[in-house]
């Protein structure tokens, strides 16, 4: 592959020629790496190699989630930015193979209060609602001070083997259960539902986008 950059404006390009001018104008393509002598030779060749990995590939199972480095794979949850590169699924008009999301972020709605029949209590500046399951009162609560209900994910590694890991975004049983828990807060419960599954807000506007977290 031979590489080239247009010229910018401002940018200094030498007077081959001695003719009083650069040797090339706003815009002209000028070779990368081709010594430096003219504005017309070709650039250096660069070569790309590209290969499937050989010897032992690291491998997650299906529905297998990696936060921490396992099987070979890195600390991905300490990641500032991560990317993925190529997905064969999507390549092949499938759904996506893998998904990367902020698992812990915490996403919130207003609610001016708790229904008063709801039992809480105190988890420092949060209230947590004490008949819900385990897997929902941790991720659910209440800041009184600002009216807010919110809706975060879990991560538990104090135990042995498997870190415990529950996930900032609602699922549609999850969702039921809150709603019929108390219908007094349904429908707060269904913008957090939203919110959770489309954090940023985006409006799609084909019909036929579907938001990777429901496939």
């Amino acid at each position: 592959m031979h590489w080239y950059y247009p010229l910018q404006t401002g940018w200094y390009y030498p007077d081959y020629d001695n003719d009083g001018s650069p040797d090339a104008s706003e815009g002209d393509p000028v070779p990368l790496l081709n010594g430096g002598d003219d504005h017309v030779s070709p650039p250096s060749n660069v070569i790309y190699t590209v290969h499937w990995p050989t010897g032992e590939v690291s491998v997650l199972a299906t529905g297998e989630t990696v936060t921490r480095v396992k099987h070979g794979l890195p600390d991905i949850f300490a990641m500032a930015s991560a990317k993925v590169i190529y997905d064969e699924n999507l390549r092949n008009n499938g759904g996506p193979l893998v998904k990367l999301l902020d698992p812990i972020s915490e996403r919130w709605v207003p609610l001016s209060e708790v229904p008063s029949d709801i039992l809480t209590e105190q988890d420092g500046a949060r209230q947590r609602f004490k008949d819900l399951p385990y897997y929902l009162k941790c991720r659910l609560s209440y800041d009184s001070l600002n009216h807010r209900l919110y809706f975060g994910g879990k991560l538990d590694e104090s135990g042995v083997g498997e870190p415990l890991l529950l996930l900032n975004v609602m699922s549609f049983n999850e969702k039921d259960l809150l709603q019929a828990f108390n219908t007094d807060w349904a429908a707060q419960i269904g913008q957090l539902f939203d919110k959770t599954r489309n954090p940023n807000g985006i409006e799609f506007g084909a019909g036929s986008v579907t938001n990777p977290i429901d496939t």
